[in-house]
């Protein structure tokens, strides 16, 4: 992950020619996917296998060489950011547009409201909601706790169209506003020329407390957590408080390879997927900083792409044990898969200190 080619890492079944295999391979996402003879000196060469310590279910753990399948990627970034703002939509719900306003543009991403630790609660990502920045080394990223969200992004009113308007046809403020955030998980940051070592980021959730039980709606039982854009193309949350978490992801088949999965965002709506792995390790870019993630869950697109305005949005099982489960809120997007930071297992702190969970090389502790 130091090299700046490298952009992500995990396992997973090689693919050739454009197909999968069933050859478990180490997966080493890359920009630029370039031969060997085109590397200058001191560049990272990949070799076709390593030696890596293996342990099968149940089993010792070994050493044995196993191939490498690199994939060409392109630069990850953040999906939090410019775009259109979305609907205005009372009483809202998930799937719908929220954004911040600190200082000199919003930041903008997608809202799920979901019962979280005994209350109704507005989950995003904390990429999106985290607007303090805190210099350092790493510098980090935290929320302005009682910052107030909106729902759409205030940059809406009054581009918003009047067919989109609130019933009294009046754009404010104060009727855009949806709730106060609450608290999320610090985002460790770095500036491109960083030597390193590093902190991994594992979490990138925030969440706020909604002003009223009308201006948002969580669903029944028939539907769930509703997402947009109609109640035939739902998401069904019948469960937040019982996050599987990697451990349990692993115990039938690998990281759950094949799980079918699906999640709506602002931009693109409804998708669906398959997990790939739920132990990924991911650079991703942001207004010339970068993050380093781990153990994420990368699910391969079943349709299409997601754009800036998409992150927050909750990755849901769709079948089996996990149907109905939260599993991780989107961070990022290549052209080969998607990026999910896990649900905290917690139940969500009030208005105290919370960190990361510590995995980094190196002398640092959390600042």
């Amino acid at each position: 992950m130091y090299d700046p080619n490298v952009v992500g890492l995990d396992m997973g079944y090689k693919v050739v020619g454009g197909r999968t295999t069933r050859d478990w391979a180490i997966c080493v996402q890359v920009r630029e996917k370039r031969p060997g003879s085109s590397l200058r000196p001191g560049e990272l060469r990949i070799p076709p296998v390593v030696e890596a310590v293996v342990a099968d279910p149940g089993g010792p753990a070994t050493k044995r060489l196993v191939p490498t399948d690199v994939r060409e990627v392109g630069r990850p970034v953040l999906h939090g950011g410019p775009g259109w703002e979305g609907w205005y939509r009372r009483p809202a719900w998930g799937g719908l547009g929220i954004g911040v306003y600190h200082g000199t543009r919003p930041a903008k991403g997608t809202m799920t409201t979901v019962r979280w630790g005994g209350e109704d609660r507005i989950i995003s990502a904390a990429h999106v909601l985290n607007t303090r920045l805190v210099p350092g080394d790493p510098g980090r990223r935290e929320v302005e706790k009682i910052q107030s969200i909106y729902q759409p992004s205030y940059e809406a009113w009054p581009a918003g169209g009047r067919e989109h308007a609130p019933r009294d046809g009046k754009w404010t403020l104060e009727n855009l506003k949806i709730g106060l955030i609450e608290n999320g998980y610090p985002l460790y940051t770095y500036r491109t020329d960083h030597p390193g070592p590093y902190l991994f980021n594992t979490y990138d959730t925030t969440w706020a407390l909604p002003y009223d039980r009308t201006s948002y709606e969580i669903g029944d039982p028939e539907y769930g957590a509703l997402v947009w854009p109609s109640k035939s193309q739902s998401i069904t949350i019948t469960d937040i408080g019982r996050v599987p978490q990697v451990e349990e992801l692993e115990e039938d088949y690998g990281p759950a390879y094949g799980l079918t999965v699906v999640f709506a965002g602002m931009m693109t709506a409804f998708h669906r997927g398959k997990v790939i792995s739920v132990h990924t390790m991911l650079k991703s870019h942001n207004n010339g900083d970068f993050m380093l993630f781990r153990d994420l869950i990368r699910v391969a697109p079943v349709d299409r792409m997601t754009m800036h305005g998409d992150s927050g949005a909750i990755l849901v099982g769709a079948n089996g044990r996990y149907k109905g489960a939260a599993l991780g809120t989107l961070l990022s997007s290549d052209p080969s898969s998607h990026y999910f930071a896990r649900i905290p297992v917690a139940k969500p702190v009030g208005l105290g200190r919370i960190y990361q969970p510590v995995h980094a090389p190196g002398p640092y502790t959390p600042p």
